[in-house]
């Protein structure tokens, strides 16, 4: 075999051309690039999609209101109604032709505040996952090729560098020595359910605790924030000077704690000299219950709960309990996010700050039956606790959990639920 036959050869398992040899499996790092763009592209294609009359996000009706092939609505609705994306939905989707009509048919199609930034954002995508297509295989043919050559994608994603425990311990050991204060376990729990009376709306209650919690008398100040609108229906549990602190399952003496209300913040702070003075000590706290509108009835459909690691912790614990009429509504993800401004954008508008790799989602089940947990011993206790304080039958809720060793610092963890295919009107008109 001469020089240029063995290159020729070379370039084409590059590409993943050779039939006789048989296509390239891709690497870790080629499967992680594959993933960030498939996650990009679908976000912005479905921007787009939302921002179409809702009687012509069907396949059928696409193709008639956009002048584009039913196919190509077909394949674009089915790829883009998924609650996340990864290599798959490069092969899912439609071809670059096709995604492009797609998109400039939108354009003249919808008028209104954002859709030519919505246009432009998803524009870019394509042109990145078309440059990626020419990187990887040539064509999305030879690209599923080397999809299908590599490891079983049932498995999910490959090892990112969010996923080295190692690497996470590291970070976790340095951000303590900086801030001087860490927790054994950081603890989230969130319950929704639609509002009495009015299915336009939810009511929530949220409860963030730090248990096993130590710092230095020159640590920086334990501040632990829950987000206000004043534009909701807001209430407490008792009273507007109850405080939130849930004392039974606070350490004794209970933590001294002041709080006020800052750029849509509810911020309590606890104080430093005692959290130092008196060792390990468990501070949970608890939110006004609070009315929002229904993840349904928003452009984009979706409904987020957050929860961040804003100091160092051993055992991250992050529940939400959906009442089953809104579970059966939606399908469920999780993503881990750097810490930006930004961060709580809802919706589409994150791709940038999102970590490859990440966390698995868990589903509890319905009812509170699986929610003990090793990182908090009280954890199935508190949870009850939360349910009978609140009145809410537990039974008819359906809970999901991520539960993390050493999470990263400044990390942000939202658990979205999207309700592609189930939208109502908004305001519940």
């Amino acid at each position: 075999m001469d020089s240029q036959t063995t290159k020729d050869m070379g370039r084409s398992l590059t590409r993943g051309t050779n039939p006789d040899l048989g296509a390239k499996p891709l690497s870790p790092t080629e499967r992680v690039a594959t993933i960030e763009v498939a996650r990009r592209v679908r976000l912005d294609l479905r921007a787009l999609l939302d921002a179409l009359p809702e009687r012509d996000r069907g396949a059928s009706a696409m193709s008639r209101a956009l002048g584009i092939d039913r196919n190509t609505c077909q394949r674009l609705v089915a790829a883009t109604a998924r609650g996340d994306a990864d290599e798959r939905t490069l092969v899912q989707l439609p071809g670059i032709q096709g995604l492009r009509q797609f998109i400039n048919a939108a354009r003249e199609r919808v008028r209104g505040d954002g859709l030519a930034d919505m246009a432009t954002s998803a524009t870019h995508s394509v042109d990145r996952l078309e440059a990626l297509i020419e990187k990887l295989a040539g064509s999305q043919r030879r690209l599923r090729q080397r999809l299908e050559a590599s490891v079983d994608l049932s498995i999910g994603e490959s090892a990112a560098p969010s996923d080295d425990l190692a690497a996470r311990k590291a970070l976790f050991r340095a951000a303590a020595a900086v801030v001087g204060r860490w927790s054994e376990s950081q603890v989230t729990l969130s319950m929704i359910r639609p509002a009495k009376g009015d299915p336009s709306r939810t009511e929530s209650l949220i409860v963030r605790g730090h248990v096993g919690h130590v710092s230095r008398s020159s640590a920086v100040p334990l501040e632990i924030g829950f987000a206000v609108d004043p534009r909701l229906n807001c209430g407490t549990r008792s009273g507007e000077n109850e405080s939130p602190l849930l004392e039974a399952f606070c350490s004794r003496p209970t933590p001294q704690i002041s709080s006020r209300t800052v750029d849509g913040r509810r911020v309590h702070a606890i104080d430093p000299a005692e959290t130092a003075r008196v060792g390990p000590c468990d501070i949970v706290l608890m939110d006004a219950l609070r009315s929002d509108m229904h993840p349904a009835t928003r452009r984009p459909a979706l409904g987020e709960v957050w929860s961040l690691v804003t100091f160092p912790v051993q055992k991250f614990v992050f529940d939400v309990y959906v009442h089953r009429d809104i579970d059966e509504l939606c399908s469920a993800s999780i993503e881990q996010h750097l810490w930006s401004p930004q961060i709580m954008m809802q919706g589409f508008w994150r791709w940038s700050t999102r970590f490859p790799g990440g966390p698995k989602l868990g589903v509890l089940g319905q009812g509170i039956s699986a929610a003990q947990t090793s990182a908090y011993a009280r954890h199935a206790e508190l949870t009850r606790h939360c349910f009978d304080l609140v009145g809410w039958e537990a039974n008819e809720f359906v809970g999901y959990r991520c539960e993390v060793a050493f999470p990263s610092w400044r990390a942000g963890f939202c658990m979205l639920f999207d309700f592609a295919g189930h939208e109502m009107p908004q305001n519940g008109g």
